[in-house]
């Protein structure tokens, strides 16, 4: 009898036995719900904090400044994820003279679908060559602050080297 009775609590035991209704008294009849509410929150936020390195900056986002093109023109892209590949899309563009110039290609994407591949380098991807009105396979290649980025039409290539936005 007396291990019955430790195996299921007297009155006023809790949740291990007796009136549940009795362990209750003075509290809040949301009391053990809150608590598990804030129990899940507090659950949620170590998974994001301990979790938050599988959502770091790929290293080549943010902004670069082209390479001029043969006018002296170059741009503002801005590389970001899409998806599980990088994408980036102009947003600003500039004269020979440094000066901020008006543009239909801004806030379009000129590059998209780089796939990383390890060791600061991109492929697989597409590049819109804005002084040229055409679309090649891409590449790219992170050092440090510097990107270049390669279109290519079969064998023949053509590459920039782009620089971090300060």
């Amino acid at each position: 009898m007396m291990m019955e009775k430790a195996h299921h609590g007297g009155a006023g035991s809790g949740a291990f036995g007796g009136n549940p209704r009795a362990s209750l008294a003075g509290k809040s009849p949301l009391g053990g719900r809150c608590a598990n509410w804030r129990a899940g929150l507090a659950v949620i936020g170590l998974c994001l904090m301990t979790g938050g390195a599988a959502f770091a900056a790929d290293p080549a986002q943010g902004a670069w400044l082209t390479q001029p093109d043969d006018n002296g023109h170059f741009g503002r892209v801005e590389i970001a994820p899409c998806g599980d590949r990088l994408c980036g899309t102009l947003t600003e563009a500039f004269g020979a003279d440094g000066k901020s110039v008006p543009s239909d290609r801004i806030g379009k994407r000129i590059v998209w679908d780089m796939q990383p591949a390890g060791g600061g380098r991109y492929e697989n991807g597409q590049i819109f060559a804005p002084d040229r009105g055409k679309t090649y396979a891409s590449k790219m290649t992170m050092a440090g602050d510097k990107l270049t980025v390669s279109g290519c039409v079969l064998i023949l290539c053509r590459s920039q080297v782009w620089s971090r936005a300060k």
